[in-house]
């Protein structure tokens, strides 16, 4: 019988574990297991897509101490152009993260529906 060097294995992580070393990156949405290395010894990787890519936005989302407070202003062309969804926007004294934004792009009349920001939250 001839030895198999290599071989193709569907998988959700980007490499194979060693023992105490879990994946560098996995397409599981939390911290799992990969599915053909189960042993406890191989460990979770934390690198995963919800950690990366979802997790904050979440964790917000579901936070009890957040609101959403919708605001009608006239946004200069300046800030139309160039902002971004994650952008924070100062209002008195309180931020606020974009959650959605519709514009009549003939008059700059915008209404803007803002989600409240905790100091922690705050980048500056």
């Amino acid at each position: 019988s001839e030895a198999v060097d290599s071989y193709f294995m569907p998988s959700n992580s980007k490499d194979t574990p060693s023992a105490g070393t879990p994946t560098t990156f996995s397409l599981n949405f939390d911290n799992e297991i990969d599915e053909f290395f189960s042993d406890e010894d191989f460990g979770a990787s934390n690198n995963t897509l919800f950690t990366k890519f979802y997790e904050n936005y979440v964790l917000t989302v579901f936070d009890p101490t957040k609101r959403i407070f919708k605001f009608t202003a006239f946004m200069p062309p300046s800030f139309l152009i160039h902002y971004r969804l994650n952008d924070q926007l100062k209002i008195h004294d309180r931020v606020y993260r974009i959650n959605s934004i519709t514009t009549d792009l003939t008059t700059g009349k915008t209404e803007l529906e803002l989600i409240n920001l905790t100091i922690d939250d705050i980048v500056s």
